[in-house]
């Protein structure tokens, strides 16, 4: 299976409690405050050094940072990803003798990729 894994990064959040529910149920990533209130949360996947999710009204979907995430089927994650609340931006796509992808997002429009990679 999948481990989801890649090194620290920090995701634009207009609603940081939306965007930590997706992420939540989406890959199973798992958030804890950061300071007082819940305007930064961070958050490990599996082997990750660490994330962060920070609350900004400054968010323009579609020019920022695309990370992907690597999944075991990339099918089941655009169904998913449209009843947590974000969508599909592009369709399961080959990258020939590589792999399958798809572009997602959250709910507050940041763009994910997902990756199965066809040479395990």
């Amino acid at each position: 299976m999948a481990r989801h894994d890649f090194i620290h990064f920090e995701i634009a959040a207009r609603d940081p409690q939306a965007s930590r529910r997706f992420y939540e149920k989406l890959f199973g990533w798992k958030f804890s405050p950061w300071g007082e209130g819940d305007d930064y949360l961070t958050f490990r996947t599996s082997t990750c050094m660490g994330g962060g999710l920070f609350k900004t009204d400054d968010i323009r979907p579609g020019n920022s940072t695309l990370i992907y995430v690597e999944v075991d089927e990339v099918e089941p994650y655009l169904g998913k990803a449209e009843e947590l609340g974000g969508g599909v931006e592009r369709g399961v796509s080959e990258i020939p003798g590589a792999g399958l992808y798809a572009i997602l997002h959250d709910p507050s429009g940041n763009r994910i990729g997902i990756f199965k990679d066809l040479n395990p």
